[in-house]
């Protein structure tokens, strides 16, 4: 090797070595801090040592992580490209410009056949859940048929999506495929998650047990063979990157417009509807509104187009968290495209709905008692607000266009692949602060933040 190469990798090297260094020097200094803590154990200081003691270990869990992907690297091993800090594109809801190799692949079509023939496509879901974002809104395009998801499914159970031998196979909660299906499908795979997760907004990090919990359960799909994995709120997906978790991009949900619209009827029965599980934070919110008005809550049971009589029959639709945490709840288009008009809390930041514009805007209980009393008495305001709710909903995102770019450019590999390496101890700092949220464990974000 020339001699001067050498001296530029021993330097290399040797700056590695020293970083190496100063980090097992931090934990050192973090051992002595939790044994401290043990010993102040024995003198009775019980939250000041669960406090130090937690807060350790949770470094000393960080630390390592440094010095075991520091060590890995010196040893000359590959680590992903950081998309700010290695000059690379940063991950976006637009599908990248790249073509993959696809060689790995059994399907053969791609968009370039399109008018040749009708790609079959299979969606495998809960269709109450889920049908109402297609519908038959694809028919004109693509040879679509659905197929029912059970979380207890077994690879023998999908026999017939098997048989089916679609040309790109769409997955809802892809989390509860049985490993080994993806081994028999002829065509692509996709994953669209459809839970709320953890997200940024505004600067600041949303998290709860229960979207942690849905988090950890998606986490289950990232083995499962997936070509591409979407998530449905561009929100979640930089705290996605930062836990290890790299997606293709965001996928948000469309409307099978042909189907929701407006109803030419004009009657109309209920107050206010809102569809959705009952939590203690919704109950906080609706408890005087079903005090004193016509509220329809319809929990479960009534799903898709059974469920369009009762959004045309009220004056407001509601919209409001499963926690006191920020997300983008797909009910609102489905609303939206009905011509209803929404109330909705703050939702996560979109590039389609503005408050104001396309629909209202409340922070907590009695700004949403003012605001519903308000409105319910100015029909005409009502009425400007849901149409322009619904003609941005035409415009961004009707079915037959969301679906068919979606399709096109999967089937033509413009996404990015999903990966992870998951780092389990962000997602811990996380647990444990939404666990005990008025413990002071607050701290520990820092290091959240820090990575973030």
């Amino acid at each position: 090797m020339h001699p001067e190469l050498w001296s530029h990798e021993t330097a290399d090297l040797n700056a590695e070595l020293c970083r190496i260094e100063r980090s097992l020097e931090a934990l050192e200094a973090e051992l002595a801090n939790v044994q401290q803590g043990l010993r102040d154990l024995y003198r009775s200081r019980i939250w000041q040592v669960l406090r130090w003691v937690g807060g350790g270990i949770l470094r000393l869990m960080l630390l390592w992580s440094r010095v075991r992907s520091a060590l890995f690297a010196a040893c000359g091993g590959y680590s992903r490209p950081h998309p700010h800090r290695d000059g690379v594109a940063p991950l976006t809801h637009q599908p990248s410009p790249v073509v993959h190799d696809t060689s790995k692949t059994m399907n053969v079509i791609t968009s370039s056949t399109l008018s040749d023939s009708k790609p079959r496509i299979a969606i495998i879901c809960q269709p109450e859940y889920f049908a109402w974002l297609y519908e038959t809104d694809l028919d004109e395009l693509y040879e679509v048929r659905t197929f029912r998801m059970v979380y207890s499914m077994s690879v023998e159970d999908y026999q017939p999506l098997v048989d089916y031998a679609a040309d790109l196979n769409i997955f809802f909660r892809g989390e509860f495929v049985p490993n080994g299906l993806r081994e028999k499908l002829r065509g692509k795979c996709i994953n669209l998650s459809s839970e709320p997760f953890p997200s940024f907004h505004k600067g600041r990090l949303n998290y709860s047990l229960d979207s942690l919990n849905r988090l950890r359960s998606f986490l289950g799909c990232l083995d499962k063979g997936f070509d591409y994995i979407f998530h449905y709120d561009a929100a979640s997906l930089p705290v996605l990157e930062k836990i290890g978790v790299h997606l293709s991009g965001a996928f948000y949900f469309p409307i099978a417009t042909k189907v929701y619209k407006p109803s030419a009827a004009s009657g109309k029965k209920f107050d206010f509807l809102f569809t959705g599980r009952s939590t203690e934070h919704r109950e906080q919110l609706f408890g005087r509104l079903k005090h004193h008005y016509e509220f329809l809550h319809i929990v479960h049971g009534i799903f898709g187009r059974d469920l369009m009589p009762y959004i045309h029959q009220s004056r407001i639709l509601l919209n409001a968290h499963v926690e006191n945490e920020i997300s983008f709840e797909p009910r609102i288009q489905l609303y939206l495209a009905c011509g209803a008009f929404v109330l909705s809390e703050e939702i996560s930041e979109n590039p389609f709905f503005d408050p104001g514009i396309h629909y209202v805007q409340f922070e907590g209980e009695p700004d949403l008692f003012e605001k519903a009393k308000y409105y319910l008495q100015h029909e005409e305001e009502r009425a400007r607000i849901a149409e322009a709710g619904r003609a941005r909903t035409l415009e961004c995102l009707s079915a037959d266009r969301c679906f068919d770019d979606l399709i096109r450019n999967v089937l033509d590999d413009k996404f990015e692949k999903p990966s992870s390496r998951v780092r389990d101890e962000y997602l811990e700092i996380l647990e444990l602060c939404a666990t005990y949220p008025n413990q002071e464990f607050d701290h520990l974000l820092d290091y959240f933040h820090v990575a973030l």
